[in-house]
């Protein structure tokens, strides 16, 4: 039997840690723009092409906004970078 982190491995190349991103955002070597960027990058290109490029851009610009407004987003990285944001990011 395949463990849920092995399936999750497998899937999306993330572990019970978190992704790469994620671990290295919590090492300091990503900025938190940069961690969003991947994040968000990696959420659009889900759609493949059931999307076309331009609804594609637009998308991930309301999802980039979203994620920058957004009170619970914004307590996320809080808790995952263990401080306050930079003002861009709030």
């Amino acid at each position: 039997m395949v463990s849920d982190s092995s399936s999750r491995r497998a899937a999306g190349g993330t572990s019970s840690r978190g992704s790469e991103a994620l671990q290295r955002l919590k090492r300091g070597e990503l900025r938190v723009e940069e961690y969003l960027e991947t994040k968000v990058d990696r959420a659009v290109a889900r759609l493949g092409t059931l999307v076309t490029p331009e609804q594609r851009r637009l998308l991930r610009e309301v999802v980039w906004e979203h994620c920058l407004t957004d009170p619970v987003v914004g307590e996320y990285l809080r808790r995952l970078t263990g401080g306050d944001l930079p003002a861009d990011v709030e």
